[in-house]
């Protein structure tokens, strides 16, 4: 039996956590198997900065995990905003250009998946979709109007663009620019 359990930034830096810290970096990593092999993504830099993205507005983490304790997979999301003069991440901030504004209009909060991750060994059996589910339910009844997510473009993600369509979220035919990911495509999905 897997558990998906959300947990937070506080909880991770307590001392009896920072081994699922540590493993959710891992995983991170892991996930990211066909991206250049770039020194400066160490599992330490990786853990640096899943703190500081759930120390973002509204963010939060679910983690999935056996029955015997074994990290299988996480999801992160945060809130972004259209705008900013506080230093919050932003829509341009995210892609580093203006393009995604055409596709959000209307009020209400964005929310912004950054990262999806599934163990190789545990992938193929829903536990994506159940990470994705709870974190989209998560967010229910706090006033979202949008969700955005992106991913990378090449044959290895073909079942997580499978799984975001199914789950509502329509491929935007938007990339980043050239300094923000431009092998990754943005995916949108609105609440009604």
């Amino acid at each position: 039996a897997v558990e998906i359990i959300q947990t937070t930034a506080a909880e991770l830096l307590a001392d009896l956590q920072v081994t699922l810290l540590q493993a959710i970096a891992f995983l991170s990593r892991l996930t990211w198997l066909n991206w250049p092999d770039e020194p400066e993504w160490t599992v330490d830099r990786l853990q640096v900065g899943l703190i500081a993205d759930l120390r973002r507005p509204n963010a939060k983490l679910f983690i999935a995990q056996t029955a015997h304790g074994t990290l299988i997979g996480f999801i992160m999301a945060y809130e972004i905003f259209r705008s900013s003069t506080t230093g919050q991440m932003t829509l341009k901030g995210l892609c580093g250009l203006d393009v995604l504004h055409p596709h959000v209009r209307g009020g209400g909060k964005i929310v912004y998946i950054d990262s999806l991750g599934v163990a190789p060994d545990y992938r193929r059996r829903g536990h994506g979709e159940a990470l994705l589910e709870k974190c989209l339910e998560a967010y229910e009844g706090e006033g979202v109007s949008l969700f955005l997510l992106r991913t990378r473009m090449d044959e290895e993600r073909e079942p997580a663009r499978r799984l975001f369509t199914k789950k509502g979220f329509e491929p935007l035919g938007v990339r980043g620019d050239a300094d923000h990911c431009p092998e990754r495509e943005f995916f949108l999905r609105v609440v009604d």
